[in-house]
Parts: C-alpha cells; structure tokens; sequence
C-alpha cells in the first residue's frame, strides 16, 4: 500500500540518523509501526507516565529475568552446571535470590502489605518453577549457558549489531539484549533464548505490518 512504500522514508526521519545510519531496538521499530505518534511522544519528546506506587506486569517481568540471571550468575561462580542442583537446593536458592530482590522493587512495594507479601510467595513458586524447567533441559541436553544478559551493539564489550542494507544508502542497525546464550560443548552450535512471562507466540499477520517481529 501507498503506507507501506511511505514507511522506509518516516522511519529515517524519525529514528536517529548519523551518516545516513539508522539505529534502534526491536522494541522501538514495533512501536512505530504501530503509532508513529506514540514514537515521536516517547523517544523523540521522552515522555513518561508518572510513577505510581502499584506492582504492574512490567515489574513481575523485571523480576523473573533478574532472578533467572542471579542463578545463573551463581552456577557460573561456582562452577556447576543447572542439572547439577536438587530439588530442595533449588527451592533454598530461589528463596534467597527473591528475598534479595524484592526490596529494591519499586521502593519495597513487594514487603509492604500482606496482600503484596503474599504475592512475593508466589513469585517465589514461579521463579522456582522456571528454574526447575531450567534444570531439566540442561540435564537432557549437552547445551550449557554461556552469556546471560548479553547485549548487542550497545558498547564496546558487546556482540556487533544486526545490520542491514537499505534504500538511498541508509543502513539499519538493530541493538539489544539477549536473555540467554547456550554453546554445545564444540561451541559449534548456539541457542539464543528468550526468557518470557507472559503467553508468547507469532501472528504472521502482526509480523507482516512490523507490530511482532522480536521472536522473528
């Protein structure tokens, strides 16, 4: 469509561009295909909704990866691999892990009321449920973790950036995060993981108009 031909175009002038470079998340390039005035409010004006004193999907998300990272960060310090831990080390791990956490969520929301203590429990089961699915793929595969929290294009350190040649000679630099990498022991073949704690999956349709295109 006429839209589609004009998207290249207003996608240049509104992401930043330097030596006819354009550079951006997934993330970023999904919101403006779905509003390019909801970009401009947030990326080129910086507007932000005002913080409010709740515990919303986000924050649960936010949780979940850091708590996810912190054990693998202590399987790696130690030297062990996931399959290697028990059922009840697992629980005692876990429990830690959300204890040290949740007070530097949102001003100690989770420790607040009893309805919100009561809620951290059963963050606590589900972080332990994840890790648990964790520690039984890697006892039934020879994949290992080796980067958590890996990013890409953001700084010296990190992988290169997706790149990828445009029209008028404009290139495309996509930059982010990866939750997880595993490397078979030949560290031939790799798996980039996406940790998600919500239900994921692809429409082809929303793929197709740039609404869905992070799993992609």
């Amino acid at each position: 469509t006429a839209q589609q031909d004009r998207l290249p175009k207003e996608l240049a002038r509104a992401l930043y561009t330097k030596n006819k470079r354009l550079r951006g998340s997934v993330t970023r390039f999904e919101r403006f295909c779905a509003c390019p005035f909801q970009h401009f409010s947030q990326y080129g004006l910086r507007l932000r909704q005002r913080e409010e004193f709740s515990f919303a999907p986000p924050d649960l998300g936010l949780l979940l990866h850091a708590s996810l990272k912190a054990f693998g960060d202590k399987m790696e310090q130690q030297g062990r691999i996931w399959s290697s831990v028990q059922a009840e080390e697992c629980q005692q791990i876990c429990q830690a892990i959300v204890s040290e956490l949740a007070p530097k969520l949102q001003n100690e929301i989770l420790l607040s009321t009893a309805q919100y203590q009561h809620l951290l429990g059963r963050i606590e089961r589900t972080v332990e449920r994840a890790v648990k699915r964790l520690i039984g793929f890697s006892a039934g595969s020879d994949f290992q973790p080796v980067e958590l929290e890996k990013s890409f294009g953001r700084g010296v350190d990190d992988l290169a950036p997706l790149s990828y040649k445009l029209e008028d000679g404009y290139s495309l630099e996509i930059v982010g995060q990866i939750d997880r990498i595993d490397a078979d022991p030949a560290g031939e073949y790799f798996l980039v993981i996406d940790y998600k704690s919500g239900n994921a999956y692809l429409n082809l349709l929303e793929v197709y108009y740039g609404l869905q295109l992070q799993l992609m």
